[in-house]
C-alpha cells in the first residue's frame, strides 16, 4: 500500500484531489495535514511515497526541510500544487529549486493532467503542467547562453532536426549535440518541447 500526504488547507481542491487519488491508486493511505508541524509528526510514524504540497502553507525554512527529506528518501516523490502560477514564480516560494521536486501542477488542472502526472513521475521523470511551462515559472536566463547556443536554440524552435541544423551552421553533428546538451544544462530544461516553449517565451523566435 502506498502512503500519500496532502499538505494543504481544507478546500474543494483538496477534497477533489483526495477522491480522485483514492480512485486512481486504489490501495493508498492518504494523510491530510495543513502545516509543517503536523507533517513532521506524521513522519515519525509513516514513510510517505508521495507528498503533495501547497507552497502557500509553508515558509522558506519549512520548504527547505521538505527538500532535505526528499534527498534522504530517494523514492519519495514531491509534488508542488499551487493556485498561483505567475511570471515571478509559484506564489511566495520563488526560492524553491525545481530540480529537487518531481512535479508542479496548478490547482486548476483536470483529472487527466493528474493522471498523466502520476504516470510520468511513476516512471522517474519530472512533470510540469502546461500552465507552469507557458507562464515561464522556471526563471531561465538567456544571458548565460552564447550567441551560437542561441542560434541553435532558434533553429530547434523552428522545427529543424539535428542534421539540418548541423549542416546549416557548418558544424558536426557531435558539436551540435554538445551545444544542445549545454543549452539544456544552462537553462535547466530536459526536453525539446520545453526548449521550444522557452524560446517562444524569450522571443528567440
Amino acid at each position: 500500500m502506498k502512503t500519500l500526504v496532502l499538505l494543504d488547507s481544507p478546500n474543494l481542491f483538496r477534497i477533489g484531489l483526495k477522491t480522485y487519488l483514492q480512485k486512481l491508486l486504489i490501495k493508498v493511505k492518504i494523510i491530510e495535514v495543513e502545516t509543517w508541524q503536523q507533517l513532521d509528526q506524521k513522519l515519525k510514524k509513516y514513510t510517505p511515497d508521495f507528498i503533495f504540497i501547497s507552497p502557500e502553507n509553508l515558509n522558506k525554512e519549512e520548504l527547505e526541510k521538505i527538500i532535505i527529506l526528499k534527498k534522504s528518501q530517494t523514492n519519495l516523490k514531491i509534488i508542488i500544487m499551487s493556485r498561483v502560477l505567475d511570471s515571478e514564480g509559484l506564489s511566495a516560494p520563488t526560492f524553491l529549486s525545481y530540480q529537487d521536486i518531481d512535479a508542479v501542477i496548478s490547482k486548476n488542472v483536470s483529472e487527466n493532467v493528474i493522471f498523466e502526472m502520476m504516470k510520468t513521475i511513476g516512471n522517474d521523470k519530472k512533470y510540469y503542467c502546461m500552465d507552469f511551462l507557458q507562464q515561464n515559472i522556471i526563471r531561465h536566463k538567456t544571458k548565460n547562453l552564447s550567441s551560437r547556443e542561441i542560434e541553435i536554440l532558434k533553429q530547434i524552435a523552428l522545427g529543424q532536426d539535428s542534421n539540418e541544423i548541423a549542416s546549416k551552421l557548418y558544424i558536426s553533428i557531435h558539436t551540435f549535440r554538445t551545444h544542445r546538451k549545454n543549452i539544456m544544462k544552462k537553462t535547466g530544461i530536459h526536453s525539446t518541447s520545453e526548449l521550444i516553449l522557452f524560446a517562444i517565451k524569450e522571443k528567440i523566435v
